[in-house]
């Protein structure tokens, strides 16, 4: 028998009711990521919390490398609520422009690789140089018998692009046995990007990311960073508001010190004049679903451009490498060279859930686009990639979400770190390059 008048009717409300609710959520969530894109020009904060680096500040531009890391630790100053909290330094690069503490010597070593990476690959266990490139330069010259170095690249904010770009001109200067890339997805639709810092008056410096290779700012592909930078951080200052801190003096210093005074005033400065990003999404589509792309793909934004293309955050547009013309002539001089070269992608959360393969829709990149890129890099380096995440040890992928940081952050942790160390090793012992 058919639904009675009455049940129709009720069926007919509840799914009504149910419509209701899924617009008006989808309508609620759009607003959100509505607001949460378009931070535009922000107003001062009298008490802000930020950090402060000292100069120099970690990053120096290089044409050919993007930037490099200036050499020693770096210094910084934290605040909390617009008050001084407190100084630290943190590893900082080594004398290759690279990040983090060198093990060996390269110009002495037996076997000589470079390896090109991202933020990924920047990790350090335990803050002691205990890097996967450092941990796998380790093992693999205790498996070779042989003193093997390898200089780690990796840049955090780079993609396949740039890294091939450094690779051809580091080629002639390092002369390595090995050339690897370690590119995650994102690497994958990274535009080719620059750092600098200039200054911008008395002790006062910003640090700005650009599209043009170039240490000057060029309007509309130049984006001001949300940082600090002053030459009035020093040892000593720190020392004192520390001692100041610590019981010794005036609290008040803390907030009225005339550095501190300054240094947040700066931040302001920043805040004022970062420009707002070139927002590119149409939040009144009928077509698609933010809410559901969040709770099927993980991402609200799935298939979308969020950013327009003159920013760095924008992914390229580009389906194929083979356009490149910049591209593709790096390609051919290091191929040309006869150094062995590697494409090992490197998994995020989502690829070690489903180890083997790249999981699609993770990046900012178009349905398709990362399968169409993949499909290109192979053809014009003539080889096939690797997932890295094939070679992670079963009992690794037993918690994923144990080797990142979060659900939300998915740069490896330390046992992650670890964890793909070994999987490097496992590896190279299968597809020996020696």
């Amino acid at each position: 028998m058919g639904a009675t008048p009455k049940r129709f009717a009720e069926i007919c409300f509840f799914a009504f009711l149910a419509l209701v609710t899924f617009v008006l959520t989808e309508a609620a969530y759009r607003v959100f990521l509505h607001q949460t894109l378009h931070t535009g020009t922000q107003q001062p904060d009298a008490a802000p919390t930020f950090t402060a680096w000292a100069f120099p500040a970690p990053w120096k531009f290089d044409r050919d490398l993007g930037f490099t890391f200036n050499d020693g630790q770096w210094r910084r100053a934290l605040f909390a609520d617009g008050a001084f909290t407190g100084c630290d330094t943190s590893l900082g690069g080594n004398r290759y422009g690279n990040f983090s503490p060198i093990r060996g010597d390269y110009a002495s070593a037996d076997v000589k690789v470079l390896f090109f990476g991202s933020s990924y690959t920047l990790k350090d266990v335990g803050s002691q140089g205990n890097t996967a490139t450092n941990l796998l330069q380790e093992a693999l010259s205790a498996e070779m018998g042989k003193k093997v170095h390898i200089l780690n690249y990796s840049r955090d904010s780079i993609g396949i692009l740039s890294m091939v770009d450094m690779a051809r001109a580091r080629l002639p200067i390092d002369k390595p046995d090995l050339i690897i890339f370690g590119f995650n997805t994102l690497s994958l639709a990274y535009q080719r990007n620059w750092r600098f810092v200039k200054q911008t008056g008395p002790s006062a410096y910003r640090m700005y990311q650009s599209l043009a290779a170039t240490d000057e700012v060029v309007p509309q592909q130049a984006i001001l960073a949300p940082l600090v930078i002053s030459d009035k951080v020093t040892a000593e200052w720190c020392d004192r508001l520390e001692r100041i801190r610590d019981g010794s003096g005036d609290k008040s210093a803390l907030r009225g010190d005339p550095v501190v005074v300054e240094l947040v005033r700066h931040y302001n400065g920043v805040r004022r004049d970062q420009e707002a990003r070139d927002i590119v999404v149409d939040f009144f589509t009928p077509w698609t679903s933010f809410v559901y792309n969040k709770l099927r793909r993980g991402d609200a934004f799935y298939g979308m451009q969020v950013y327009g293309p003159k920013t760095i955050w924008a992914a390229i547009s580009a389906s194929s490498y083979a356009g490149d013309r910049q591209f593709v002539e790096a390609v051919a001089a290091l191929k040309s060279s006869g150094v062995p070269l590697r494409l090992l992608h490197l998994p995020s959360l989502a690829d070690l859930e489903k180890p083997g393969t790249i999981v699609e829709g993770v990046s900012s990149l178009q349905p398709g686009q990362e399968r169409s890129l993949i499909r290109s890099l192979e053809q014009v380096f003539g080889l096939e990639y690797v997932p890295l995440s094939r070679y992670y040890a079963a009992e690794d992928l037993e918690k994923p979400l144990e080797l990142v940081e979060s659900k939300q952050d998915w740069h490896p942790n330390q046992k992650g770190t670890e964890a793909m160390a070994r999987a490097f090793l496992r590896y190279f012992k299968e597809n020996p390059f020696w």
